[in-house]
């Protein structure tokens, strides 16, 4: 009696178990970009840590102090974004202009009880790193921020609502 096995149960049999991919984790991600005139080129690096952010702004080259970064750990390089604006962060005072900036975000650490990393983004602007803001999940639909320029201590910036990623 001679045994008959379908084509594809055949194939499987000789490929063995399927293969279970991972990713790669990512110790160091650079990207370029335009904004306004002038290119963009950001680096971001860490393993365990996060250890070096740097903002290139057309000839400009601005870095994060180390000691910034520090407290930063599995930080989820594959998911750093950058983001542009104008207006949240001026005008000061009623008769200035708002103030360009650019803010590095990068998820860090593992997911909270209600399903997202934690968020560290840098601000720049004027031509300097500014301050640092670090948002956590602390409710399902809520987020505490706290902020530290450098030199100075971490502060509480109050609270955000938004909706959950999809």
């Amino acid at each position: 009696m001679k045994l008959f096995l379908p084509p594809a149960f055949a194939v499987a049999l000789s490929l063995g178990s399927p293969a279970v991919d991972r990713p790669l984790i990512w110790s160091s991600v650079s990207i370029t970009s335009q904004h306004e005139d002038e290119e963009v080129r950001v680096s971001v690096e860490g393993g365990d840590k996060l250890t070096r952010v740097v903002l290139k702004l057309g000839e400009l080259e601005l870095e994060v102090p180390a000691e910034e970064l520090e407290r930063f750990d599995q930080p989820r390089l594959e998911k750093f974004t950058v983001l542009s604006g104008a207006e949240y962060y001026g005008p000061i005072k009623e008769d200035e202009e708002p103030i360009p900036h650019l803010l590095i975000e990068v998820p860090y650490g593992e997911r909270s009880a209600f399903g997202e990393f934690g968020t560290v983004r840098f601000l720049f602007h004027s031509g300097h790193y500014q301050e640092l803001i670090i948002s956590t999940q602390t409710e399902i639909n809520t987020w505490k921020h706290q902020r530290k320029v450098p030199d100075g201590d971490l502060r509480d910036a109050g609270t955000s609502t938004k909706l959950p990623n999809p």
